[in-house]
């Protein structure tokens, strides 16, 4: 009975956490200084980290850990870039000790008039690489630095199609050969066939066929931009892998992010969180279970011996 109103008490109690989604309940998340690649000084890449650090928490995505504060870290740890073999081992290592979920990294270079940002998203826990935004611009350093970084956000976050739609609408659509010119824009596809797509990943997922609705679901985001529902049903089919919950929890949280108001994606992702905490609750019922029956075994062991002393 107390097995049954722990989880049932969980189980309300994240359904409040996943209509409101406070902002300390965001995952955790800071930029690491932008690596300079060739044709930009170190002073340049650290105005564009400066500028994506400071619209990135405009997203509403992540939890942003202050730059001071990551400053302050590598002062007082003594942290050198050149100590480590790599950017990853060294954003793995501030991450452990910043006690956060993700980090992201970055380099900019540029050849010719051709600037390029390059971002990915770490998981600390994981160590792995989740998510990539690649954002090219022809032009100058000044349209680059001013377009670019919160591009790069929408495509990091939102996937690509997001990132060209939403420079888009910045400025006219230029031919992909004239200055000035971000990534080109990708045909939309129907609404219609946008719909039978989305039906196809469904049914996939319905058969279990968890895989390939996965590959489906990010065809259909690459060729057309994401959607609520694309961001549910790929957290869905996430959440069927073995190993893969923080994705399952982080595409749901996408899908909020995209429409506050959205009940299925709040709800899926209540599910979801409510479903690890049965699981754990189940755990320790299993193990109560297991020193009950060692109390019980030690009971009776004990028994013949107290007949012995009366």
């Amino acid at each position: 009975m107390k097995t049954r109103f722990c989880w049932l008490q969980s189980f309300l109690l994240f359904c409040g956490l996943c209509l409101s989604i406070p902002a300390e309940d965001r995952p955790t998340c800071a930029v690491l200084n932008f690596e300079a690649g060739a044709g930009l000084s170190e002073e340049e890449a650290r105005f564009i980290h400066a500028r994506f650090s400071a619209l990135l928490p405009k997203f509403d995505q992540y939890d942003v850990v202050a730059e001071s504060r990551i400053q302050d870290l590598l002062k007082v740890a003594q942290f050198n870039r050149s100590d480590f073999t790599s950017t990853m081992d060294y954003a793995l290592e501030i991450g452990k000790v910043l006690q956060i979920r993700y980090m992201i990294i970055g380099t900019v270079g540029r050849i010719g008039d051709l600037y390029s940002l390059n971002t990915s998203v770490v998981d600390i826990e994981t160590g792995k690489i989740i998510d990539t935004a690649i954002t090219d611009h022809k032009g100058t350093i000044t349209d680059f630095a001013t377009r670019v970084p919160e591009q790069n956000i929408q495509e990091l976050l939102y996937g690509a199609a997001a990132g060209t739609r939403t420079a888009s609408t910045d400025a006219p659509a230029i031919d992909s050969g004239t200055a000035g010119n971000t990534t080109p824009v990708r045909a939309s596809t129907s609404v219609k066939d946008r719909r039978a797509a989305l039906q196809q990943a469904q049914a996939l997922y319905e058969a279990g066929l968890y895989k390939e609705s996965m590959d489906a679901v990010k065809q259909l985001m690459k060729e057309s931009g994401p959607s609520v529902e694309a961001h549910i049903l790929l957290g869905e089919a996430y959440a069927k892998q073995k190993g893969w919950y923080n994705l399952a929890v982080r595409e749901l949280e996408k899908a909020i992010a995209m429409d506050s108001t959205s009940v299925e994606a709040r709800m899926a992702l209540a599910s979801l969180l409510a479903g690890a905490v049965v699981l754990h609750c189940e755990a320790i019922r299993t193990r109560q279970q297991v020193q009950i029956g060692r109390a019980s075994c030690r009971a009776d062991r004990a028994a013949p011996l107290l007949k012995q002393v009366r």
